[in-house]
């Protein structure tokens, strides 16, 4: 294997897509850090939660693709103008896409390349506070039956999945 590092795929988490996970390359994963943060177009700070060193350009494509032949609806897809865009964010755990590398590591037999990047407590209480800020704490079904505000027998659904409706029994 040539030991010739050019860069790293890495793993990042951000508060503002909680369900959602980016991987992608740089040549330094800390400058591109730096630049996804320098945007504004995001609420909190992307957050480095790992990354694998390569010694080829552009290897986080076939990453990629391993994740859309196993299971292509975690792959973040719109359709902008007529044209679909697939996105480097993948619905899924930083956990499992670090799994994901160190087998590929370990396949290679360079785990030493892989590197968990431990947040300092700075970043530890910012992610806290991002992921806590603006979560409201929804009424109790039971005290809103209680209230008559539902009764038994109303059917109810969420705003987000009216497709999905249940009848309050008791």
């Amino acid at each position: 294997m040539n030991n010739n590092i050019v860069g790293a795929i890495y793993i990042l988490k951000n508060p503002s897509f909680p369900d959602y996970i980016k991987i992608g390359y740089a040549d330094d994963v800390y400058s591109r850090l730096k630049q996804l943060n320098d945007k504004s177009a995001v609420p909190f700070a992307f957050r480095l939660y790992a990354y694998y060193k390569v010694n080829h350009r552009l290897e986080d494509k076939a990453v990629h693709d391993i994740i859309d032949n196993l299971n292509p609806s975690l792959r973040a897809k719109d359709t902008i103008d007529g044209k679909v865009r697939k996105r480097e964010f993948f619905q899924m755990t930083a956990e499992d896409a670090y799994d994901l590398l160190r087998n590929i590591a370990k396949i290679h037999g360079d785990e030493a390349n892989l590197v968990l990047v431990e947040p300092t407590a700075e970043e530890a209480k910012d992610e806290e506070e991002a992921t806590t800020k603006g979560k409201t704490s929804l009424p109790k079904m039971d005290w809103l039956i209680n209230q008559g505000i539902i009764n038994i027998g109303d059917e109810v659904y969420l705003i987000n999945h009216p497709e999905e409706i249940a009848t309050i029994e008791d």
